[in-house]
């Protein structure tokens, strides 16, 4: 009996160790596979958007300080994004200047 007593009070402390950091399915994910495969979101969006404002390009190891900032994502999953994120803008601009073009 004492050594599950003693068991108990050890497991117990050791989830009241605030050093030990709870991560999230989707953090283990990444780092289990370097991807998360699940949609982004909305506050993952928002945490990536503010991360590219603080990490503009030509700041060394860009990729690597955003995805430090997404605790979720890897470096190659927001690198797929600002390139998926791209292509939208690119394609939204197209369709916009062929509209502007039509009405002329």
């Amino acid at each position: 009996m004492k050594t599950s007593a003693k068991g108990s009070a050890a497991d117990a402390s050791k989830q009241d160790d605030p050093s030990q950091r709870y991560m999230s399915p989707a953090e283990t994910l990444v780092m289990e596979t370097g991807e998360n495969p699940l949609p982004w979101t909305a506050a993952e969006q928002k945490m990536f958007e503010q991360a590219l404002r603080t990490y503009p390009a030509g700041t060394a190891e860009r990729w690597d300080k955003i995805a430090g900032c997404l605790p979720t994502r890897s470096k190659k999953d927001c690198m797929s994004r600002f390139k998926e994120l791209a292509e939208i803008i690119k394609a939204k601009k197209a369709a916009a200047a062929a509209a502007a073009a039509k009405k002329k």
